[in-house]
């Protein structure tokens, strides 16, 4: 099975141009058999809870629906890359490919000539770092930060393109706030004024609204979550064969129990079912829980990477052939 014999793998600038053209500058089969754009599709399920939405610029709201997919895709990835603030001391050689990211995006942008989407994604990006009021101070942290990343990138050899003054403002926005339920609903509000829609937060528009960002955040994060980078190469890949490993372990741990509880049974030479024993299985039958639960958990996962689109992804520019 092709699966088993190799794992796909690719830079990370491949992954994102496949996910920007898989995903948003493409047409999608609808369950009609009709072909239609992600944009297309959002409207018209807004367009479900207000018709007299359909006045708006069709080409206004393609650019903000799209600038606003494209930062949720680079705020995910962003998280993806340092989940905690702390992981920055543990593996500081996965924080220089975080720029990768978003100057991939520019040029990405750029040599499609849709600089119009580099500059609403501005919107969304000072949206994010707007979202909890801070400080002047504590935006000079999030800046050092960004600079950092690109600083160590760039001596490592890692970055080879100019990082320029932009990307690292946006960089660190990013870093200032977190995904929520909270943060989405602020992006939704400010997606929705630059529509110039006027909607209460609980109007049900604003609300399909909402549930059209959270899918594709949602979606996004089903797509990275199931990769992980080789810092040595650079490179992105699956994290097949660690769900693989963690479902060895719960087996090796079950079999484990299993083997000492024959041997036990085996060297007893008492009553059967007497209390020791008894008591004895009960205890193994605990003490197996944790590698079940790594097995189920391992199955589990794997089924969810299965459903995923990231082998796609990864195929597009597969270095491993």
């Amino acid at each position: 099975m092709e699966l088993f014999s190799r794992k796909p793998k690719t830079n990370i600038e491949d992954f994102c141009r496949q996910f920007y053209d898989s995903q948003i500058f493409s047409e999608q089969a609808s369950r009609e058999g009709e072909s239609s754009t992600f944009w297309q599709d959002a409207l018209n399920f807004i367009l479900e809870t207000d018709p007299s939405l359909v006045k708006v610029d069709h080409d206004l709201f393609r650019r903000e629906v799209t600038a606003l997919r494209m930062e949720l895709f680079g705020m995910v990835w962003q998280e993806h890359v340092w989940p905690r603030a702390g992981e920055q001391k543990s593996n500081p050689e996965v924080l220089k490919h975080i720029p990768r990211e978003i100057v991939f995006t520019k040029s990405y942008l750029q040599q499609n000539e849709h600089p119009d989407i580099w500059d609403s994604m501005s919107a969304y990006n000072e949206a994010t770092a707007n979202h909890k009021k801070h400080c002047d101070a504590e935006r000079r942290i999030y800046r050092k930060s960004a600079d950092y990343f690109i600083e160590e990138g760039i001596k490592s050899g890692i970055i080879k393109e100019k990082v320029d003054a932009d990307c690292a403002g946006r960089i660190a926005n990013r870093i200032s706030d977190r995904l929520s339920y909270d943060l989405i609903d602020h992006l939704t509000g400010t997606a929705a004024n630059r529509l110039g829609w006027d909607m209460k937060p609980d109007s049900e528009p604003f609300l399909q609204l909402n549930g059209v960002i959270l899918y594709w955040y949602g979606h996004a994060m089903a797509c990275v979550e199931w990769v992980a980078i080789d810092t040595r190469k650079g490179t992105v890949k699956t994290k097949f064969w660690d769900l693989i490993r963690e479902m060895g372990v719960g087996v090796v741990w079950i079999l484990g129990v299993c083997l000492f509880w024959y041997a036990m049974d085996a060297t007893d030479d008492g009553p059967d079912w007497s209390f020791y024993k008894i008591a004895a299985s009960l205890l193994l039958v605990l003490i197996c829980v944790p590698g079940i639960q790594l097995l189920w958990k391992g199955i589990r996962d794997l089924r969810r990477l299965w459903k995923s689109q990231v082998f796609a992804l990864l195929e597009c520019g597969d270095t491993s052939k």
